[in-house]
Parts: C-alpha cells; structure tokens; sequence
C-alpha cells in the first residue's frame, strides 16, 4: 500500500539523508505529493511528529533487513560483510544513514525522536554482536563497528569515494 502517508516519509527520508533536517520543509514536501503543506501537518501534527516517523520507518525496515541477513547469512564474517554493504549502497546513492545523519543533528530533534534514534543504534549494535563469532562476541567491539562504520560513511560522502567504508571491511575481515 502506497498513501500519501507513505510518499511522504520516502521523500522525507531521502531529503534527510541527502541534505540534512534543514533542507526539509513541509511546503516542499507538500509540493513534492500535490499536496498543501497544512495537509502534510495533517498526517504527522508537526516537524517533530514526522521525524519520529521517519526514524520509525527507517528503524523498521531495517530491522526487517538484518532480519534476513541473519536467516539467509550463517557465517558471521559474511554476515557482517553483507551488513557493510548497506552503507555503501546508500552512500552509492549519495545519502547517509538517516540516523547518523540526525544524530550529527540531534540538536534540532525532540526528546522522542532522539530516543528513537539511539534505539536505532543500540538495536544496530546488538545485532553486530549476535554476529560476531562466540570468541568475538563483544558489546564494545560491536560499538567500534558501528561507530566506524558511520564515521568511514560520513568521511566518505565528502569524497565522493568509499575507500573508508572499505578499509573497515578489510578490518573486519582481518578479524576472523
């Protein structure tokens, strides 16, 4: 089912991730569906609300990938190999991660939405540490990960290159 709704958090989320939370405003959004920028207030309450939406959204579809990487994937290297991969098609795309992208904002979020963002990387985290081998497993191993793996995406956008997203795939394939 594709509504309004729907289009709308696309078009949201991808603004976010190319340009940042300032670059999103409800007339242009509103514009981009044919709609009245009052309407697109009707459908989140507020900037605030559609954030929260945004972050939700994203949260859930990504939940649902690593879902299926962690049926389809048994070898843990392969696993979080495939993991990189999403932050490299979506820097190939020419976007950050959204979350990344409104933690570096995080000033300009609400409570609720911030929450909903460390949800967002405490959730990332624990399922680096579920693939990780038995002698691996460990919580601050799987912060490293993450944390590299968001700060080679954020390095790398600016040089149009994914050389950092591929030094941290050479690491972690060192690592087994």
């Amino acid at each position: 089912m594709n509504t309004v709704k729907d289009k709308l958090i696309e078009i949201a989320t991808d603004t976010v991730q190319k340009s940042g939370i300032n670059a999103l405003t409800m007339r242009e959004l509103g514009d981009a569906v044919g709609i009245k920028s009052s309407s697109v207030m009707y459908h989140f309450k507020s900037k605030d609300g559609l954030m929260y939406e945004l972050v939700s959204s994203y949260s859930e579809g990504f939940t649902l990938y690593l879902e299926e990487l962690t049926k389809t994937y048994t070898d843990p290297q392969t696993r979080l190999l495939k993991f990189i991969d999403i932050f490299e098609d979506v820097l190939k795309d020419g976007k950050f991660c959204l979350c990344g992208m409104l933690a570096s904002q995080n000033e300009n979020l609400d409570i609720l939405t911030r929450d909903k963002t460390r949800e967002f990387f405490d959730a990332s985290e624990i399922w680096v540490e579920k693939a990780l081998t038995k002698e691996q497993n460990d919580v601050s191993l799987a912060k490293v990960i993450i944390s590299s793996l968001e700060g080679a995406m954020l390095l790398d956008k600016l040089d149009e290159k994914t050389q950092r997203l591929n030094a941290v795939r050479a690491w972690l394939k060192s690592l087994f």
